[in-house]
């Protein structure tokens, strides 16, 4: 990612989707999307923005914003979706320039530990 960042005029995408109740306790989140059972955007904008708004949840978004064209660059967009399981992550990461395109589809099952 850092290579093609190199190149200029790279753009950074990256597109998470989430269980929408994971962001109960944030500045973004909806009720209306759990409440009438369909899918909605919870954020867009640039990595810097998401950082102030959502710190303890955009962890993916900061590494790929630092390893490509930086936080006020990286362009993140966020749907809650009410009936994905509630520790699943589905997230797709796109750097492209005029020349090289690469994209990465990410799916993660997160274990949830109980003490």
């Amino acid at each position: 990612m850092q290579s093609i960042s190199l190149i200029g005029g790279t753009k950074s995408e990256l597109t998470l989707n989430r269980w929408a109740g994971s962001y109960k306790d944030t500045p973004v989140y909806k009720p209306e999307i759990e409440a009438t059972g369909v899918k909605g955007t919870l954020f867009e904008g640039t990595a810097a923005e998401a950082i102030k708004l959502l710190p303890k949840m955009i962890n993916i978004g900061v590494s790929t914003s630092l390893a490509t064209v930086g936080p006020e660059n990286t362009y993140i967009k966020i749907t809650g979706e009410p009936n994905i399981p509630h520790n699943d992550d589905n997230v797709n990461i796109r750097v492209y320039s005029e020349h090289v395109y690469m994209e990465f589809k990410i799916y993660s099952k997160n274990q949830i530990l109980t003490s």
